[in-house]
Parts: structure tokens; sequence; C-alpha cells
């Protein structure tokens, strides 16, 4: 297979075995799958190159190993079993070095999420899962690479803040921080708390829907959505022709206009833009 970020061989028939070799792109998690198209099971073993055996496992509908490889190692995968249809994924993005969690995206179009839990880190690369308890990581940086890429950050219970620029998006909140780079449409939920947003335009011409729940700004080339914030600031101040549209509450709200600017307010919220 050679150097693997992320790779999946499709249409493999088993009758017996298989063997792959395959190596470690760089140093982090390298996760094995054998995903089946029936209810065969099927054995899923890696080794070194000298044969030690690193981890196996048998399931009927999908068989997984993560192992800790470093940059370059070799590893040799063996599936056994009598099914057609298998599928062999391979993912290596993820490295865990500290008290920070790196996350790479790939060459192609790549969808990730991460959520801040109570106690646990919920990540998904492509489909692939992750967990990480909240002690081991307290800082996530995810690169999207190359593509259009997608990422949804989901934020603590408590009060976070987060900022979104064309090409950034970062959330913090107690004991924590994620940092994005390079997605073309970002989505992040408050997930409870007086959150706060800052959205930034792009030098083109944008578009900013707001309520008092969710706002939404695009522009060419990208789309940054959140939800549950309560505290909204946009801003319009990098160039371009911009447009802004704001709903209200059912309830009592008070609209401030200015020449380059507006504020809506009500119980619970505030939005507001400048530029």
């Amino acid at each position: 297979i050679g150097s693997v970020r992320s790779t999946t061989q499709t249409g493999i028939n088993l009758a017996g075995e298989a063997w792959y070799r395959a190596t470690a792109s760089q140093t982090g998690t390298f996760t094995v799958e054998a995903l089946l198209g029936s209810s065969s099971s099927v054995t899923l073993s890696v080794y070194t190159t000298t044969g030690t055996l690193l981890g196996t496992q048998t399931l009927s509908a999908s068989s997984r190993i993560d192992l800790q490889a470093t940059s370059g190692q070799e590893l040799v995968i063996k599936l056994t079993g009598n099914t057609s249809g298998v599928s062999l994924r391979l993912t290596n993005l993820v490295t865990l070095s500290g008290s920070t969690l790196n996350i790479a995206g790939t060459a192609g179009n790549d969808t990730i999420s991460v959520a801040r839990g109570t106690s646990t880190w919920s990540i998904n690369v492509n489909g692939v899962a992750y967990s990480f308890t909240n002690a081991q990581a307290s800082t996530v940086n995810v690169n999207g690479a190359e593509g259009n890429d997608t990422i949804t950050l989901t934020g603590s219970a408590g009060v976070d803040t987060a900022v979104m620029r064309v090409g950034s998006t970062t959330l913090t909140g107690a004991g924590y921080s994620i940092n994005a780079a390079g997605f073309e449409y970002a989505t992040i939920n408050g997930n409870g708390g007086n959150d706060v947003l800052q959205v930034y335009d792009s030098t083109g011409n944008d578009t900013l829907t707001a309520s008092t729940t969710s706002v939404v700004m695009t522009g060419t080339g990208y789309r940054h959505a959140a939800n549950g914030f309560k505290v909204i600031s946009a801003f319009a101040t990098a160039g371009g022709i911009d447009t802004a549209n704001v709903s209200d509450t059912a309830g009592n709200d008070t609209l401030t206009t200015g020449l380059l600017s507006f504020s809506l307010s009500g119980v619970g919220y505030s939005v507001t833009g400048s530029g």
C-alpha cells in the first residue's frame, strides 16, 4: 500500500488470507479497520515486519485496531476469512503530543468534527471516530490541508468563545482550546452557557444572516455558521459590498442602527454588526 495518511482498499474478496504492507506517514495513531459488506466474520491482525503480533480482532461487522506508530514504521496487515466485499481502511491523521491533539487533513475533501464533552473529547475524521479524555488533551489543532474541507466544532456546557475568520476558526473555554485552519465550511455549536461569537468577513462580497439562535456568513469559497451563542458580533471590515439580514424574536427587542453598524438585543441575546 505504501505510505499512508488515509486510504481505503475496497472490493477485497477473501478466500483464506490476504496480506498487505503499509508505512506510517507520521508519528501518532495508526488505525486499521476491516469493514465488511456481509455478516461473515473476518480476523484482522497487524504485525511488525519481523513477525511480532501487535494486535488482532475478529468481528462480524467490522474489525478495528489502533496502534501507536512512528513516522516511517512499516506494518504488516493480515485479513483472514471467507467472504467478499471487504474494505481495508487505514488512517494515520491523529497525533497526541503531550496535552496537544493534532489532527491532519488530506489532499481530498475532508469532513472532521471535534466536540468537547464533560469528560471526553469526541473526534471524527472522515468517518473514523476517536475518543480522548479531557485530561489527556487541553488543546486540539486541526488542519484541513487541501480540498474543500468541512469542520464542525461543539463547545462545552460552560462559557465558550468562538472566533471565525476566513481560513481559521477558534473555540475556547475553561481548560481547553480548539484551533482549526484550512476549512472552507465551518460550523460551531455553542452547547449551552453564555457563549460569545465573533465572525469576520472576507475581502469579497459577503452575506450575514443572523437570528437570536444562529448566524451564517457566506462569501466566495466559504460558509461559516454558528448556533447557540448568546452574544454575536459580526465584522465587515475586510472589504467588498456586504449585506446583513437580521431577525428578531417574538418578544420585545431593541434595534439600533448607524451608518455602518447595527445592534439588535432582547432577553438573553445580543447581535451587533459593524463595517
